[in-house]
């Protein structure tokens, strides 16, 4: 993705514009793929979804291969994201990755913990984590959503400088006074938890943190 995927979003932020023009600025990042890639590298950075006066902002680890070809969020096969979210109640209709620019409509926004592209999480540095969480403090801090949901037991052990075991559910910390939320990573190859295990961590999100 081009620099202008960044310094856009960053800048209709300040200048508070209406969640419609946010979009659309955010649109303008590169989605085009190379006939034939070699690496990661290769690959176009995943645009942010956001917006003034979201409710949840849900943050993820970092863009997958897959989501990062494709340009749209959670587009991994199998990945039950879309799933939850309706479930839950969380959106009122079914989406799918092809239309994470439509979730602001119900105020959510979309983010990850890093935004370097991987093949797995173990492809990640300590450097990316470090980074990454500075960068969240900073959107968090200029976007100020209702809420945030950490989108896996990675992304919340770092946002939250938790090494021990992080229970699904609202975390005890909060942020800016703003309730913080740890729920499953919903990739298809997490085995870990049941998706009725998932489905009660997205549903408090909506119970808790929708108005």
């Amino acid at each position: 993705m081009g620099r202008w995927g960044y310094a856009l979003p960053a800048l209709f932020c300040l200048l508070r514009v209406p969640s419609h023009l946010a979009l659309v600025f955010n649109s303008f990042s590169n989605r085009t793929m190379p006939s034939r890639m070699s690496s990661c590298e290769a690959v176009p950075r995943l645009p942010d979804i956001l917006a003034p006066n979201l409710q949840v902002l849900f943050v993820g680890i970092n863009p997958g291969m897959r989501s990062a070809t494709v340009g749209h969020h959670y587009a991994g096969h199998g990945n039950r994201f879309w799933a939850l979210l309706y479930e839950s109640g969380l959106i009122t209709e079914p989406l799918s990755w092809s239309d994470d620019h439509r979730v602001v409509e119900w105020g959510l926004g979309l983010t990850n913990l890093v935004t370097r592209v991987t093949r797995g999480v173990a492809g990640l540095t300590t450097n990316d984590l470090e980074t990454g969480r500075r960068r969240l403090l900073q959107v968090l801090g200029c976007w100020q959503p209702q809420a945030v949901a950490l989108v896996g037991i990675t992304v919340a052990r770092q946002f939250l400088d938790q090494r021990g075991p992080v229970p699904l559910g609202r975390a005890a910390q909060n942020f800016d006074g703003r309730p913080v939320f740890v729920l499953p990573n919903p990739s298809g190859r997490n085995a870990h938890y049941h998706y009725n295990e998932m489905l009660r961590a997205f549903r408090l999100v909506a119970t808790k943190a929708m108005r």
